[in-house]
């Protein structure tokens, strides 16, 4: 367990060159098509982008709910990366429900929701590539221990519709394993630019998997550590 509040690895990308040196790289046409259409030729990318991941830490003898939710507030619903504007100095964080290996999965016909984070913000894939360039772990789990990864200043550029839509020729829905079958007409329909991008920060977490009945102490001892490191 860590003390030191310190993260374990550290980088900062200008997204502009991040996006030139380590271009993401999509594997599967439909989301080459969200892309070209995300970020089509001469597209600028602004601001930085900051990578860190964080050893866990222990939790806290007590708790304060009451304090805690005096300085937090949960929006239940799909995510709409709608920008945090009240109190001005408030900083909106989403989850992403990670694997271990992070982003490891974004560039193939998958679409659940963490390739829908990084279709959406096509950074992340360049910063899967980059991370990978320089040897960096990358990983949401180190020996079956959490190690959150959080991610700020990321621009999304785009958002898929996901929902089904016979009309739009997707009776189906694009979510999950219904992406990779999908027409690419209706891929192009479902997808909708953002203009002007928003930023959005990320806190990236593994979530148990493959279990079944009731929870371990040590199952629910890791989940508290996990949200606990990835949230402090």
């Amino acid at each position: 367990m860590s003390t030191d509040f310190q993260p374990n690895e550290r980088y900062q990308f200008e997204a502009q060159r991040l996006m030139v040196e380590h271009p993401p790289n999509w594997h599967h046409p439909n989301k080459q098509i969200v892309f070209d259409i995300a970020c089509p030729p001469g597209s600028a990318h602004g601001g930085e982008i900051e990578y860190t991941r964080w050893l866990a830490m222990a939790l806290p003898q007590t708790a304060d709910p009451a304090a805690a939710s005096s300085i937090l507030e949960e929006r239940p619903g799909f995510y709409d990366y709608a920008p945090v504007l009240d109190p001005p100095d408030a900083m909106g964080w989403h989850v992403n429900f990670a694997d271990p290996d992070l982003f490891v999965a974004y560039g193939t016909s998958l679409f659940a929701q963490d390739e829908m984070q990084v279709v959406e913000h096509p950074a992340l894939g360049a910063l899967k590539e980059a991370l990978i360039a320089r040897g960096a772990a990358g990983v949401t789990m180190d020996s079956g221990d959490p190690t959150p990864v959080l991610v700020q200043g990321v621009e999304r550029r785009c958002m898929v519709a996901t929902e089904p839509n016979s009309t739009a020729g997707r009776p189906s829905g694009l979510y999950g394993n219904q992406f990779g079958r999908a027409d690419a007409g209706a891929v192009r329909h479902a997808t909708i630019p953002v203009i002007p991008p928003t930023i959005t920060n990320l806190i990236a977490i593994a979530a148990p998997t493959g279990g079944y009945g009731r929870y371990s102490t040590g199952e629910i001892k890791q989940v508290l550590t996990t949200a606990f490191t990835g949230y402090r």
